[in-house]
């Protein structure tokens, strides 16, 4: 990969990306997929519905970041000359779905479904602090790398927002209960 130039590394990095979320969008209606694991016939999965199990989506994720982590490590130089943010993009939207930053901004869907995403959200945000603070910095490396560009590419304005979305959701979820909690330091 080392000897890939930047468009080539763009495009197995789009292509691996989508591969893996059309398996993990796809792999819970797979009733071959839900028979092998649970052992269930067919017929009562309809009535026990199972959702993806974690194990094999870590797994996934594990091996699919070891893929991640080799591309920009192997032409730091090349990456930041381009401003490129599809990395960046991509880290962030593998942990949490378009959808779900739409749902949760409320575009277009319903205050019922907006608060499911909401609690979907600051629950994810909550158990895995880790994962959301990279993809917080993730976001922060986009929205600086972006804000410096002249000129944006035509995918520019859409990563632009998926950041300024991400930051908006970890701002009311995580940051705004915490200073909600600290005592006031310069009460008069």
């Amino acid at each position: 990969m080392a000897g890939m130039d930047a468009f080539r590394r763009n495009l197995y990095m789009l292509s691996l990306y989508s591969e893996e979320r059309l398996f993990l969008d796809k792999m819970p209606y797979s009733s071959v997929w839900k028979t092998s694991i649970t052992g269930m016939p067919v017929q009562q999965q309809w009535t026990h519905p199972t959702s993806t199990p974690s194990a094999l989506r870590a797994m996934m994720s594990h091996s699919m970041g070891q893929v991640f982590a080799v591309i920009p490590t192997s032409a730091k130089p090349d990456y930041i000359a381009a401003r490129d943010v599809n990395h960046y993009i991509l880290c962030l939207l593998r942990q949490v779905t378009l959808q779900m930053l739409e749902s949760f901004s409320g575009w277009p869907d319903e205050d019922a479904e907006v608060d499911t995403s909401r609690n979907s959200l600051k629950h994810w945000m909550e158990n895995n602090a880790s994962s959301a603070r990279k993809c917080l910095w993730h976001a922060v490396c986009v929205y600086s790398t972006l804000k410096a560009k002249q000129k944006f590419a035509c995918h520019d304005p859409l990563c632009f927002l998926i950041a300024f979305l991400y930051i908006w959701a970890f701002d009311a979820l995580v940051v705004a209960p915490e200073m909600e909690n600290q005592p006031e330091i310069f009460a008069c």
